[in-house]
């Protein structure tokens, strides 16, 4: 195929994922449109310009102001005469002005002049909405006013037709404090059928700082943003069903109602014979998003826990090919381990979780583990251990759990298992390091890295060291964030020049958790884990740059359940790891910015009340 149509083919997928709210999905896209050809991006073609903004904007809408500003510079988006990218100028100045805390309005007013200038230019709304409720949030309300007023003058805006354009007269309403005729406006604007979830998130996370300026009751504003609101994010969970007597019909009747309930319109859960694959077929039933989280190989899923049965392999392999994602949370046999099963509905939650914080929407759990099913809200979970122990075995109504019939037998375990989070580090630059400055390696750095460990003492099962390598073993994810952080942290503090370096290095840190085995190491006598999650995570530190904590999807979802406002997990990409283990999406760990924990918090507290 052509370059132009594998570029344009990408681009209509971006697109898509935008308008679904999918913004990882676009970063996807953006890198897979990098490697498309030579030219890649600066082919210069519409299609190649237009996937560079989307990916500007996917990471801008994420909350990724510095990658967002680095991509800017990267595309030289800056160099194009087109309004959208100007316009992007304007938003990640804005972005950058509300990261500050307290509130730098010296740059509020700055993003707002670059938005008049777009305007001035282009004579586009969209850039005169902006710098209005921007000089609106800075205090001048008599310019804010004047531009709202201005804008209710534009003959395009009189006859709005599309959402963007009914939105904007929408906001320009609530700037001139006309709250009743915002309202209805931003109804019939959410109606339309290019109200898409993207862009519904993005019109309230504005009007919602426009309501703060006005000081509107939390009521009125509740009103005013409650038709565009997301729809709810729901994890679900259910046994297997291995009988022809259960009574499908009224247990989908039962789903159909709890999803309409809720709101559901996107859906992250396994897909066991009986309960799981009704759930999906439910959820794609009403056009909503299913993602398909799978706790090992798929072939292996599909041998153990659908079998072989027409009835539901049929069925299974439908909602695979509908489903907008299929993950395996464990890329690993199953080996008759609870634990896997429990590990792939932890991922499955953290990664609604982190949709859900993507798109400050409601997240639920969908529990069809009783009789009759029941859906709870997952908005205030926190803490290791969220979801409760599962049995792997079929349940056949009023007569237990019978033998298994697919896939044959499952070998017991005869090591220890469990789910553990695994780092590896080092120091890029040690096979650099000269013979006499080795001892100073030991102190100004080993023994930084070995006080972290210490303060972590009762939360890391295993370590190990090796020249400049570090190997732990630690008991969740919120305790090796904490690790990892500290380690890097210690290390900034390095006396570089008695290490011989000209030029500043650091420690690089990579992360994974999943389900391991654990036992007496038979060389060392010491308690060790081994299996293949542990071979996976050894190969992402190699990948990590310097200085950075890179961390796996498996390992942000569950830090999101765990830990939902001390750290900030950073979409890095699909990163190729090395030795054949194949592309993982990877995300950047680091601390959470003050103002970026306390925006968790707010948003947290308004999905609760809702």
């Amino acid at each position: 195929m052509p370059i132009q149509s594998k570029l344009g083919r990408l681009t209509a997928d971006a697109r898509e994922a935008l308008r679904a709210g999918d913004l990882l999905r676009v970063c996807d896209i953006a890198l897979d449109a990098l490697q498309v050809g030579p030219d890649g991006f600066a082919s210069g073609s519409d299609d190649g310009f237009a996937l560079a903004k989307m990916h500007v904007l996917a990471h801008a809408r994420m909350g990724n102001t510095c990658e967002a500003v680095e991509l800017y510079r990267r595309y030289r988006l800056a160099d194009a005469d087109d309004l959208d990218a100007q316009a992007l100028e304007a938003r990640l100045a804005k972005d950058e002005a509300f990261a500050t805390d307290p509130l730098d309005f010296n740059k509020v007013r700055n993003a707002a002049r670059i938005y008049l200038a777009v305007y001035g230019r282009f004579r586009d709304p969209y850039p005169g909405i902006n710098a209005a409720s921007l000089l609106l949030i800075a205090g001048d309300q008599v310019a804010a006013r004047k531009i709202a007023l201005e804008l209710l003058a534009v003959s395009r805006l009189q006859q709005p037709a599309d959402y963007y354009d009914l939105a904007t007269v929408a906001e320009a309403m609530l700037i001139l404090g006309r709250l009743d005729e915002s309202a209805a406006l931003i109804a019939r604007a959410a109606a339309l059928p290019d109200a898409d979830l993207g862009s519904r998130s993005t019109t309230a996370r504005q009007f919602g700082l426009i309501g703060a300026a006005l000081k509107l009751p939390p009521a009125s504003l509740a009103a005013l943003l409650a038709p565009l609101a997301p729809p709810a994010v729901a994890m679900f969970s259910g046994p297997e069903i291995d009988s022809a007597g259960w009574r499908e019909d009224s247990f989908a009747a039962a789903i159909d109602r709890l999803l309409a309930e809720q709101g559901v319109g996107i859906g992250y859960g396994s897909l066991c014979r009986g309960t799981e694959i009704v759930i999906a077929e439910r959820l794609l039933a009403r056009n909503a998003e299913l993602n398909v989280v799978l706790p090992v190989l798929e072939r292996e899923f599909e041998a153990r826990f659908v079998g072989m049965d027409s009835r539901w392999d049929g069925r299974f392999r439908r909602c695979i090919e509908r489903a907008a994602t299929v993950t395996v949370a464990a890329d690993s046999a199953y080996v008759g381990d609870r634990q896997q099963l429990r590990y792939g509905s932890v991922v499955a939650a953290g990664l609604a979780r982190l949709r859900a914080l993507q798109l400050d929407a409601a997240q639920v759990s969908l529990d069809a583990w009783q009789e009759p099913p029941r859906m709870s809200d997952m908005a205030s979970v926190s803490g290791p251990g969220v979801l409760p122990d599962r049995s792997p075995e079929p349940i056949v109504p009023g007569k237990g759990p019978p033998a298994r019939k697919a896939g044959g037998p499952i070998a017991a375990v005869t090591h220890e298992r469990a789910v553990r989070a695994i780092l590896f580090a080092d120091f890029p630059r040690f096979s650099r390091l000269a013979e006499n400055v080795l001892p100073a390696f030991w102190d100004e750095v080993m023994r930084r890295i070995a006080g972290v460990l210490d303060r972590h003492g009762n939360s890391v099962d295993c370590r190990n060291t090796w020249g400049d390598a570090v190997y732990a073993v630690v008991d969740t994810a919120r305790n090796a964030a904490f690790v990892a952080v500290e380690m890097l942290e210690a290390l900034s503090e390095v006396d570089q020049a008695a290490l011989g370096l000209e030029e500043r290095s650091a420690m690089r840190v990579g992360a994974h958790l999943g389900p391991v085995y654990v036992g007496q190491d038979a060389v060392t006598g010491m308690r060790n884990y081994f299996g293949t999650q542990v071979s996976r995570a050894a190969r992402i530190e190699p990948i990590t740059p310097p200085g950075a904590v890179f961390v796996t999807e498996q390992f942000a979802a569950v830090l999101a359940l765990e830990e939902q406002h001390a750290f900030s997990c950073t979409y890095v990409g699909r990163l190729e790891l090395p030795k054949g283990h194949g592309p993982q999406r990877m995300y950047r760990l680091a601390r959470a910015s003050p103002v970026a924990a306390k925006l968790k918090r707010v948003r947290a507290g308004r999905r609760k009340s809702a």
